[in-house]
């Protein structure tokens, strides 16, 4: 009778491509789920075409810079009522 220690090369191709499969469903679910944040900008204006930051370099300038930050449209949907209390609480 033969004393068997080991693998065979056929267990271990079955291992790797079951470790192979999952790998892939793995990235292809992280890869979905990050996808759609990758393609936001945080300098784009309400315009959506202007991606250069303002420089502000004497006061003329600064009006311009407040004019861009004016045109940011900002969701004020939100409910901050729960971080409020939850801030009260912390800093008691």
């Amino acid at each position: 009778m033969k004393n068997n220690k080991g693998f065979s090369i056929v267990e271990g191709i079955l291992v790797l491509l079951v470790v192979a499969v999952i790998g892939f469903v793995g990235y292809m679910a992280y890869t979905n789920f990050f996808a759609p944040d990758s393609n936001k900008s945080t300098t784009e204006t309400s315009e959506g075409n202007n991606t250069e930051p303002v420089v502000v370099e004497d006061s003329s300038d600064l009006d311009t810079a407040i004019d861009e930050l004016d045109g940011v449209p900002i969701d004020d949907s939100s409910d901050a009522t729960e971080l409020d209390s939850a801030a009260d609480e912390f800093s008691a």
